[in-house]
């Protein structure tokens, strides 16, 4: 529901909060959670476990039995899911693990119990190394899944339309990272990933070209998330506002312009972008625990930050 955030852990369980209060359980895991994600437009949640189970479930009701539940998805962990609306009270699902695989369970009626059994996922096979990051997203008529590896490699492929038993079709590779891809996000036709060789990079998804490298974290980046913000991201899609988290304990904001991607196989210049630290200052820090961040989120109000210590931080906007 509005204004509640939605945490997971590798206690196997996953929180629902308004504000400092817990206001929801989500318990039906077997095993540590290391994947979450939200459908825009919706309370529903999907999440995804060490055991290889994605599940997919209600922010208003998670004490309810899964809307969905995929059981061994992954041979392994399951590292990262997605989700996104595809038309029609429909959604896309995807998943990525340990195990090199990305799974896609396209256009499903997600409470639909006949509809989730007879829906079988596509197993994409083409990454040579664990897959840590996933995004659904792209323009309405030309929807992408994008995955993101320690093979460094960013995969784009073309969702299949409703009906077609034909798999996603592999669009382009993109290449250009020096360490693990450990997140990605789709803003309008443009994709930004960050990486644990400290940058972050824009791509064109309708061309595959690579734009903007950015360059301010000291770190590993381990989170990227688009700042909604009302006012900071464009109407016109040619600019987005983004927060990113990573190793050296901070968090910078940019703001990005989508226009500027240069032509295919030219690299970008290091963006003019805004990268202010937004850091939460404390009294006296856990002395036990690098605190460096792990994860992020946004709405409208405010940007949270997960941590190494198993805390999050809010930052509220008005504050600033």
């Amino acid at each position: 529901g509005a204004g509640v955030l939605i945490t997971a852990s590798l206690d196997s369980t996953c929180k629902c909060w308004r504000g400092a209060e817990q206001v929801g359980l989500f318990d039906k895991h077997a095993d540590s959670v290391r994947a979450l994600a939200t459908c825009p437009g919706s309370d529903l949640v999907v999440s995804g476990a060490d055991d290889g189970t994605v599940l997919g479930w209600h922010a208003s009701s998670p004490t309810a039995d899964p809307s969905f539940t995929f059981e061994c998805a992954h041979a392994g962990w399951c590292l990262c899911v997605a989700v996104c609306p595809a038309g029609e009270g429909l959604v896309h699902v995807a998943s990525a693990g340990d195990d090199n695989i990305v799974r896609l369970w396209p256009h499903l009626r997600h409470d639909d119990g006949d509809a989730v059994a007879a829906c079988t996922p596509f197993a994409l096979d083409q990454h040579e190394n664990r897959v840590t990051a996933v995004a659904l997203g792209g323009p309405a008529d030309a929807q992408v899944l994008a995955s993101g590896s320690a093979d460094r490699a960013i995969l784009v492929f073309a969702i299949p339309g409703r009906g077609s038993s034909e798999a996603p079709s592999l669009r382009y590779s993109l290449e250009g990272h020096a360490g693990t891809v450990t997140s990605i996000v789709c803003a309008g036709q443009s994709l930004v990933s960050s990486s644990e060789d400290r940058t972050l990079r824009v791509w064109d998804l309708t061309t595959g070209a690579a734009g903007s490298q950015l360059l301010g974290h000291a770190g590993a980046v381990n989170a990227l998330a688009i700042v909604q913000q009302a006012g900071l991201v464009a109407s016109d899609e040619t600019h987005v506002s983004l927060v990113s988290g990573a190793d050296d304990k901070s968090v910078l904001l940019w703001d990005i312009d989508l226009g500027s991607v240069p032509d295919a196989k030219t690299d970008g210049d290091a963006a003019a972008a805004s990268a202010d630290a937004v850091e939460e200052e404390e009294e006296d820090p856990p002395k036990d625990y690098d605190i460096l961040v792990s994860c992020i989120a946004s709405d409208e109000s405010s940007v949270y930050f997960g941590r190494a210590d198993g805390r999050t931080t809010v930052y509220n906007y008005a504050n600033d």
